[in-house]
């Protein structure tokens, strides 16, 4: 073979490895662009580490034991009273808390959530992605969180479950589909309902959460104290 057939052929080679390079190259800077694209938002949440407490992390007895400087959350007799005359006098909403992981005063099983917020959502909760804004919020203040949903997917309210637990998030997760739960629960708290849309989009403004000075559940229902 000629020498300058050898240098075309060399060059040849050269031209076809480096539009190979570029195709292989291109794909994956696609592939990395499209992960990105796809993938959920880094939002911190002061105190609320949802990658952490996931049951793949935390194992079922570790995730039943609180913190060793939980502060306490049964009531005193006096307080207990108090609110037994309270509930006597509020008409009970038709729903209760989601699981006993909920509960913050062993002795009625009663989970006692403060200074609430109210979030009504129209559709079960399928990620814990879609409740990081109100999260954030309530993290981020003095507030307590009562979520009421047709469902929660069991990762979700694992989560829920092991941050009030673990006393880094007050939260109650509530499951129910009624409509009339939720038109009470609009009459006595402001709640209005929000939709999937509202909640993928991350659109949940402060004045469609509803409020209760304190909320009370037990196992089949609950009441709003004002």
């Amino acid at each position: 073979m000629e020498p300058w057939q050898i240098g075309l052929v060399v060059v040849s080679m050269l031209i076809v490895g480096a539009i190979v390079f570029g195709v292989v190259w291109d794909r994956n800077k696609n592939a990395a662009r499209e992960r990105e694209l796809t993938a959920p938002p880094k939002r911190d949440i002061p105190g609320f580490h949802p990658e952490q407490v996931v049951p793949a992390y935390l194992s079922e007895l570790e995730a039943a034991r609180p913190r060793e400087d939980a502060p306490a959350t049964e009531l005193a007799d006096p307080e207990r009273d108090r609110l037994r005359s309270r509930i006597a006098e509020s008409p009970p909403v038709a729903a209760g808390w989601l699981a006993p992981e909920f509960i913050t005063d062993p002795p009625t099983r009663w989970a006692v959530l403060p200074n609430a917020r109210v979030m009504v959502c129209d559709e079960p909760v399928t990620t814990i992605r879609e409740l990081m804004p109100v999260l954030e919020r309530t993290a981020m203040s003095d507030h307590t969180l009562v979520i009421i949903a047709p469902g929660f997917l069991e990762e979700v309210a694992k989560t829920l479950a092991v941050n009030h637990l673990q006393h880094t998030l007050p939260v109650l997760a509530i499951g129910s589909d009624s409509p009339d739960v939720r038109r009470r629960v609009h009459e006595l708290t402001g709640a209005e309902v929000i939709d999937r849309r509202d909640l993928q989009a991350g659109w949940i403004p402060e004045e469609r959460l509803g409020h209760a000075t304190t909320w009370v559940s037990d196992a089949q229902q609950s009441w709003v104290l004002r």
